[in-house]
């Protein structure tokens, strides 16, 4: 299954902001840029068509004409530029419902955030390449005795400690915790009511892993199945889009849902991942033979993004393991402890 990428995920968010835009917003500016900017087109052509046609009555070559349409096609590449990254922004978003956009809306404080850090890095990469440009500066002045290059070094050099200093705070991980309260577009139940019915009703999945891992239900007499339903957090993101509701339950685009299956021999694990931003879903099943499982653990882990989540842990003599995280939850909390002494009185058996 293909995430979506940080930088997808913000062209989208500008595509739905384009679309309706407040008058003073971000988005507001950049539609009115665009208009101005074609407003100035027709005015530097008309004026530059007109002086020109004079200055062919006074005698001026037809080169000297078309020169003087230089500003102007320099302003009409900047326009067609600016017009089609709109326009690509607008297309992204157009692909999506209503519902599907709330659900990215949802993420407006951290996609902000994002925005901001991204914005950081790209001056500081910029920074580090004028610094790189004004050392060069510098070295050729010191080279052939002269003042000026030695002296765009410097100022290059102390723009660059300046900027640095400045960019240290914004570049470093997103404090999501402290957008806990933040103005979302819907709430965390409006949220959850449209993921549930954009995910595979669970009832179906657990069909269709006993149906891939070759279960019959009629052997699963050892331990009632585990239903685990979670958001999924993709650690391979710079910035992993993740929200923490007013309810204190972490949210992401990817929804998760695991089924456990017990029976006398071995556990049969199926995965479901369903991307919520662009339709995507993925499975994936495993066994673990009883005899071969060395440990079952719990554990409380920190994701990257600072939050920490309760984790299942299977391992089995081969280094094999499975893992999922889990909210706080009687029925599943019941349901594990269940398993853990299921299990070692499983080792008690064999040993």
């Amino acid at each position: 299954m293909k995430h979506l990428s940080t930088q997808e995920i913000l062209n989208i968010y500008d595509g739905i902001r384009l679309q309706k835009p407040s008058k003073f917003s971000r988005y507001g500016c950049l539609k009115i840029t665009e208009r101005l900017l074609f407003y100035f087109i027709i005015l530097f052509v008309a004026i530059f068509t007109i002086s020109g046609i004079v200055g062919l009555f006074k005698g001026r070559g037809f080169f000297s004409f078309l020169f003087s349409y230089m500003p102007v096609i320099y302003m009409v590449v900047i326009w067609f530029i600016f017009k089609w990254q709109l326009k690509t922004r607008k297309e992204a978003a157009g692909n999506y419902s209503d519902d599907e956009q709330n659900l990215i809306l949802y993420f407006e404080p951290e996609i902000k955030q994002i925005q901001a850090q991204v914005e950081m890095q790209r001056v500081q990469r910029r920074n580090t390449s004028n610094a790189q440009i004004s050392k060069g500066f510098g070295t050729a002045g010191k080279m052939i005795g002269g003042l000026a290059g030695g002296t765009i070094g410097a100022v290059g050099g102390i723009a660059s400690t300046g900027l640095s200093g400045l960019n240290t705070g914004a570049t470093q991980l997103m404090n999501y915790i402290s957008l806990k309260k933040a103005k979302r577009a819907i709430t965390d139940e409006q949220y959850d009511s449209i993921v549930n019915t954009l995910v595979t009703n669970d009832l179906m999945l657990k069909e269709r892993g006993l149906e891939g891992l070759n279960i019959d239900e009629e052997s699963l007499s050892e331990l009632p199945p585990i239903c685990v339903k979670n958001y999924w957090i993709n650690e391979r993101e710079d910035y992993p889009l993740c929200a923490i509701g007013q309810d204190g339950i972490y949210r992401t685009s990817t929804h998760q849902i695991t089924w456990l299956f017990f029976t006398s021999k071995q556990i049969g694990v199926f995965d479901h991942y369903t991307e919520l931003f662009n339709r995507g879903m993925v499975e994936d099943m495993k066994e673990f033979y009883w005899k071969d499982v060395v440990s079952i653990t719990t554990k409380i882990e920190t994701s990257k993004v600072g939050i920490e989540q309760k984790t299942l842990l299977i391992k089995d003599a081969s280094g094999d393991s499975f893992s999922c995280s889990y909210n706080n939850d009687l029925e599943i909390e019941r349901a594990i402890k269940g398993l853990k002494s299921y299990f070692r009185d499983v080792k008690e058996r064999n040993s």
